[in-house]
């Protein structure tokens, strides 16, 4: 069976799927957890160590600096140039996604695939832990962190791809609302 999806998606898609990837690590040992929005908790973290070092300054000026003041500034800055790289890192992904004009989903007897302008990725279903389906998307998650390959598909999608699993008897546990 073979989807393809010819309509640029909305930003807030491409936004879940890498609120999604980010989490994986979590979704892994607890496949119903909910996945938080990652980009305004990134800005909100990075702009709360600003704020923080900002006020130690400001405090080490009119008190004095002393160690303590001092580390907390170190961590501050730290806390803020970590931010802006994973907010750096998020905007590129996005602005990559974005650049997709064509996307297929490919599900047959021995696995499932997406292909998309520039890349592809596949698990066979022997690999695969599990599906679930999110606000926007729906994924399929490897049984390890070795196969570094989670396969996404549009929501819109939801009834052929359960009807797909239930035709073919496809034994894999499903988290879909």
């Amino acid at each position: 069976m073979r989807i393809e999806y010819n309509v640029q998606e909305p930003k807030s898609y491409y936004k879940e799927i890498i609120s999604v990837a980010m989490s994986s690590k979590k979704l892994f040992k607890n496949p119903e957890y909910k996945v938080p929005k990652c980009f305004p908790q990134y800005i909100a973290l990075t702009a709360a160590g600003a704020v923080v070092m900002a006020a130690l300054f400001l405090l080490g000026i009119f008190r004095g600096f002393d160690v303590l003041i001092i580390i907390g500034i170190v961590v501050g800055a730290l806390d803020v140039a970590v931010g802006l790289m994973l907010i750096s890192i998020m905007f590129r992904t996005l602005k990559k996604l974005m650049s997709i004009d064509k996307t297929a989903l490919i599900m047959d007897e021995n696995g499932v695939a997406a292909e998309n302008t520039g890349f592809a990725g596949s698990l066979k279903w022997e690999q695969v832990a599990f599906v679930r389906e999110f606000d926007e998307c729906i994924c399929f998650f490897p049984k390890t962190m070795e196969d570094k390959i989670m396969v996404f598909a549009h929501k819109k999608s939801r009834n052929e791809i359960v009807g797909f699993l239930d035709d073919n008897r496809i034994q894999i546990k499903r988290y879909l609302k």
